[in-house]
């Protein structure tokens, strides 16, 4: 069974070089004590700080270096998917650890520990 997200839950990219932690900032709804993540908690840096190192040849940064690994900063234009519908946080979807993010140079944001392990998604 999935998991919902909390804040600290720990993600990694295909092109970053080192996991990274969720933050979530508004503590209204709880899970395991800490703020639940909704499918809106993906902007960069308020809620993802970056994988530390990019090697995507897709990352314009990464392109000028002649492939050298660059700083991380996501380029996420769109919501956690696909997130869970039938359980709402702050009037949106939850995020579950099956949900995924893709970065506009070309890496794939997925969950490898939802921060907690009491709260399921259904």
């Amino acid at each position: 069974m999935a998991q919902l997200l909390v804040n600290n839950a720990i993600m990694t990219c295909s092109f970053g070089s080192a996991p990274c932690n969720l933050v979530v900032l508004d503590p209204t709804v709880q899970g395991s004590s800490n703020p639940m993540a909704n499918i809106m908690d993906y902007v960069f840096p308020t809620n993802i700080s970056g994988f530390k190192m990019c090697t995507s040849p897709g990352n314009p940064s990464v392109a000028a270096k002649f492939g050298a690994p660059s700083p991380c900063t996501p380029n996420i234009a769109a919501p956690w998917a696909p997130g869970v519908p039938d359980v709402l946080v702050r009037n949106m979807p939850a995020v579950d650890n099956t949900c995924m993010l893709n970065c506009g140079f070309g890496g794939v944001i997925t969950v490898t520990f939802a921060g907690q392990v009491n709260d399921m998604a259904t």
